[in-house]
């Protein structure tokens, strides 16, 4: 089916009334926030359960990150809201016009260290190579997971976090990192990371676990 507004070449024109104008993409044609959000790699779970303000209030004062301040560290239990949280964030971003990127850190450690056909090293450099340039806002999701800390410190998680952030923080490119660690105990894993997340932003998450109070809430007939 052809579009209306644009007859099916997705830009429009805008005529200032002389011959001139400028074109832009056909409103009608763009894709839905919910499409690009899948589209950046938010996981289906936290798109259909995204931030309930109601339920949970949206911590002070906390803003998307700026090239003022282009890294914010949010940490806490597992539960407490991080992912979803960094996915409300980075739907204000996209819906701001932006370029934005979501990557759940311990699935792309699982996919590299399970790849055929190119080595560890290989799958981890390119990795780093595409996170660390991305000129949109990047989500690193859950690092440094507990029950694999000391195994991941010592392979390719490390040094891919540690190239990533700090190429990003130096150069101003947004960044959200969620994990369970206490920022201040990352700087006796990487002294860089945790002093560039300290002297940064963190935002801490420390209630209810919001799984379990969302089962509560909907085996008693209530809201999600």
């Amino acid at each position: 089916m052809t579009c209306e507004t644009c007859n099916g070449f997705r830009f429009v024109v805008k005529r200032d009334g002389t011959n001139n104008g400028s074109a832009s993409r056909c409103p009608a044609c763009l894709p839905s926030i919910d499409e690009r959000m899948k589209a950046a790699g938010v996981p289906p779970r936290i798109l259909a359960e995204p931030w309930n303000s109601e339920v949970q209030p949206w911590p002070e004062g906390l803003q998307r990150p700026s090239e003022a301040m282009p890294l914010l560290t949010i940490w806490g239990p597992t539960g407490s809201g991080k992912s979803t949280l960094a996915a409300s964030l980075l739907r204000q971003h996209l819906e701001a016009g932006g370029r934005g990127r979501f990557v759940h850190v311990p699935s792309e450690v699982e996919r590299i260290r399970n790849a055929y056909g190119k080595s560890e090293h290989d799958l981890a450099g390119e990795l780093r190579e595409d996170l660390r340039s991305f000129p949109g806002l990047l989500v690193l999701d859950e690092l440094f997971q507990e029950e694999g800390l000391a195994r991941e410190s010592r392979g390719f998680e490390l040094p891919l976090v540690q190239t990533v952030v700090s190429f990003r923080e130096g150069r101003c490119l947004p960044t959200i990192v969620t994990m369970m660690l206490d920022p201040a105990l990352v700087i006796a894993i990487s002294p860089m990371v945790g002093s560039r997340m300290l002297g940064s932003k963190c935002q801490e998450l420390n209630g209810a676990d919001q799984r379990v109070e969302r089962a509560i809430r909907m085996a008693s007939g209530g809201a999600r």
